[in-house]
Order: C-alpha cells, then sequence, then structure tokens
C-alpha cells in the first residue's frame, strides 16, 4: 500500500494540482492508521474467539475507513488530472488495490466488503455522472468488477473455511486411528500374555 501510494504522488506530482494531491496524501494516511492500529491489537489481544463479533466490526469499519482513502483519489484527483492517461493510471490503482484488499480481507466477509466498496463506488459514481458514452461505460464495467470482485472474495473465504474444516476432520481422524492402533496393541499384548499363560498351565 506505502509503495502503491508513493508511485500515485511520483506520477502525478505534475499532472494534478498538488495542493489536491497533497490533501489526498494526509487523508489516506490518516484513514489507514485505524486499520493499522486494530491489526496491531488484534495480533497482540488473548481470547479472541470470545470477542470475535466486536473484532469483525472494528476490523470492518477501520479497513472501510481504509477504503475511503483510496476512493478519495477518485473525488479529489481524477477529474482534475491532465490527461486521460493518468485517468487510465487511477483507474489501475484503484482496481490493484481493491484486488490486493480482497486478497487479504477475504477471511473476513464484512471487512472486505467495506473495504471493496469504499475503495470502488466512489470512481464508479465519478464516472456514472461524467455524462459521456466512454465514461458511463466505464463505469458500468467498474460496477461489474466491483461485483465480481466481491463474489470472488466470497468464494475465496468458503474456500479457506473449508480448507480448516479439512484440517481439524484429517487431525480427528488422525487420533482416532492413534487411538485404534494403541488400542489393537494393546489387545495384542493381551492376547500374547493370554496364549503365554495357557501354555504354561499345559505343560
Amino acid at each position: 500500500g506505502t509503495l502503491t501510494v508513493a508511485a500515485v504522488a511520483m506520477v502525478l506530482w505534475n499532472a494534478a494540482p498538488q495542493n489536491l494531491l497533497l490533501l489526498w496524501l494526509v487523508s489516506i494516511a490518516l484513514l489507514t492508521v485505524p486499520a493499522f492500529v486494530v491489526v496491531w491489537r488484534f495480533t497482540r489481544a488473548t481470547h479472541v474467539s470470545e470477542k470475535i463479533v466486536s473484532w469483525q466490526r472494528a476490523l470492518a469499519i477501520s479497513y472501510g475507513l481504509a477504503g475511503a482513502g483510496w476512493g478519495a483519489a477518485s473525488i479529489l484527483l481524477y477529474p482534475k488530472v491532465a490527461t486521460p492517461y493518468h485517468q487510465v493510471f487511477l483507474l489501475f490503482v484503484l482496481g490493484g488495490s481493491g484486488v490486493g484488499g480482497m486478497a487479504a480481507l477475504a477471511p473476513v466477509r464484512a471487512a472486505f466488503i467495506a473495504y471493496l466498496t469504499a475503495t470502488f463506488v466512489p470512481m464508479i459514481g465519478q464516472l456514472l455522472a461524467g455524462g459521456y458514452p466512454s465514461s458511463i461505460a466505464t463505469g458500468v464495467l467498474l460496477l461489474a468488477f466491483w461485483l465480481a470482485t466481491i463474489v470472488l472474495a466470497s468464494e475465496l473465504r468458503a474456500l479457506l473455511v473449508r480448507s480448516i474444516q479439512l484440517r481439524f476432520e484429517n487431525l480427528e481422524l488422525i487420533d482416532n486411528l492413534s487411538l485404534a492402533k494403541d488400542e489393537a496393541e494393546e489387545a495384542s499384548r493381551a492376547k500374547s500374555a493370554f496364549l503365554a499363560n495357557v501354555s504354561h498351565e499345559l505343560r
């Protein structure tokens, strides 16, 4: 994220009003702070499972704010950049940020929906409000991309959940097999001892 922000600043430094670019840089920095704080606290928290709903809510809000930082570029920078090339550049940056967020946040449904929505919806609104056929068409395509990204993130989440479930099922199966093996070995030892005693009595 930091490298992407730096790349945007470098590319648009002479292509957009610098006061708006600086305002966006300050905005995204401030709006990203809550996400860093929540993740930092989460990694150091104990008994997370007891407050999982609260943590999910905190992640959704903080990453929604982080997405709003990217969405602010659609409002502050996109209408003001010098050339269509720079507008296309911003579109690609927002798309890449959305996909990157989807991959990182897929395990938490509320968080990735909040992040993707805050990232894409402002740009979709700008494009649809542009009035030109090409702008409206691009807005519709970005709307479809936003929805497809949410669906893909949901599928990825379901795959992760299923993978974890299978892992625990396999661990339980291994435990059961180990227990059965121990019981079989114990039965074999008992049988051997019984046969030895019977053989001794017969002699």
